[in-house]
């Protein structure tokens, strides 16, 4: 997992080709004037913007990708993500691949990272992770999760 601040971004540009170009997005795209759902972008990138009020993990899960890495870019508010390497979780929800996610319980002691606006995180498939979790209390997100094909 990276993450980082917004003006730190092109420091992740040499990262690989397709985390470069959308870098080069994230950079050139004004996210306020954009409706939320998603958006297609070309063969190797999505982007989905999100609006949601944070709530607690009462299930315990994190999710994992295989197809996708999330680039996360938090628009406003603040929220946790809570994550945890890949390592023998028992599999909570087997891997949907049209939507490309696999759930797992989380019985590790859980980390998580405030995640404010201005924030962007990169997660790779071994990174399992739940954004949107309430930091301190509940509040409105708008968050774009740009989808980046491995």
């Amino acid at each position: 997992m990276i993450i980082d601040k917004i003006e730190n971004i092109d420091l992740y540009s040499g990262v690989s080709e397709n985390i470069k170009k959308a870098v080069e997005y994230i950079k050139q795209t004004d996210f306020s004037r954009m409706e939320t759902g998603k958006h297609e972008i070309n063969d190797n990138m999505f982007v989905l913007v999100n609006e949601y009020e944070t709530q607690e993990n009462e299930l315990g899960i994190l999710e994992a990708h295989k197809t996708y890495i999330d680039f996360q870019y938090i628009l406003e508010g603040s929220e946790l993500i809570e994550y945890e390497l890949l390592n023998n979780q028992k599999v909570h929800t087997e891997y949907k691949t049209e939507d490309d996610y696999i759930l797992y319980f989380n019985t590790e002691a859980k980390s998580q990272i405030q995640f404010t606006a201005g924030m962007f995180a990169i997660l790779y498939p071994n990174d399992l992770h739940l954004p949107g979790v309430i930091n301190r209390q509940k509040q409105k997100i708008r968050k774009i999760v740009l989808k980046v094909k491995i």
